[in-house]
């Protein structure tokens, strides 16, 4: 069943945010080093959580008053995720979705054996790109020693058959040309090589992320990952797999 809290300024501490529940009753307090903006009012927005607990849904409680998710500001209402921060009136009071909730409903749980796969095939994907890149970049050297080898050789087998040294600097020449041809296609084909190892870095860190909140939990294996309970963001408890 969802529940739903009422947060705005604390009508008895001027340093506090009053979470209240539906019937109005004060359970629970937030405390500021600093007094709480006077343009966060006494009933600023609502939240109410849904059946999962994941997500909750946000509303502004009058007309006037001004509220920002992660940011960006909203009018009426918004879906977030637990895991998001609210910024309160223009003066940007910031409070944390899952430090308004916490204990004050059941810990959500979500499975992770997805995220198993994503970074597996990350990281073999990588290492075939490396591997690729360091057989080509092998053979373009190969490539560019023996075009600079046979471009001195052309020069020099032209001009020791009697052709002339201006034959013999454009047979040179034409072999040099080649070569540089080679370099500039190698070149390319590094620059593609980065740029399919950035389209891939990009890909795993919108994929292997905490299943509630979205965020990028890192380079870490999975094995690595599966020491972490929950998470340090959204507070959801992780279920690992195998």
């Amino acid at each position: 069943m969802s529940k739903t809290f009422i947060i705005g300024r604390s009508e008895t501490n001027p340093r506090c945010i009053d979470v209240k529940d539906e019937t109005g009753k004060l359970v629970r307090q937030l405390r500021s080093s600093a007094p709480i903006p006077i343009a966060v009012s006494r009933s600023h927005v609502s939240i109410e959580v849904a059946d999962n607990g994941l997500t909750c849904t946000v509303r502004n409680l009058k007309d006037d008053n001004t509220t920002f998710i992660d940011n960006v500001p909203f009018k009426v209402k918004q879906n977030v995720h637990i895991g998001a921060t609210l910024a309160l009136s223009n003066a940007r009071f910031l409070v944390k979705i899952n430090e308004i909730i916490d204990g004050l409903i059941a810990k959500p749980e979500v499975a992770t054996h997805s995220l198993k796969a994503i970074y597996e095939n990350y990281v073999e994907e990588k290492k075939r790109l490396q591997r690729e890149n360091l057989h080509f970049n092998n053979n373009r050297m190969l490539f560019i020693t023996f075009g600079t080898f046979f471009a001195v050789i052309v020069g020099l087998g032209l001009k020791g058959i009697g052709l002339g040294d201006l034959t013999a600097l454009l047979g040179a020449l034409v072999s040099l040309i080649v070569v540089a041809a080679l370099t500039k296609w190698a070149n390319r084909r590094s620059d593609a090589y980065l740029s399919a190892l950035e389209k891939l870095k990009d890909n795993f860190e919108r994929q292997y992320v905490c299943p509630c909140c979205g965020r990028f939990i890192g380079d870490k294996s999975y094995n690595l990952f599966k020491q972490e309970l929950t998470c340090n963001k959204c507070g959801v408890k992780y279920v690992h797999g195998e």
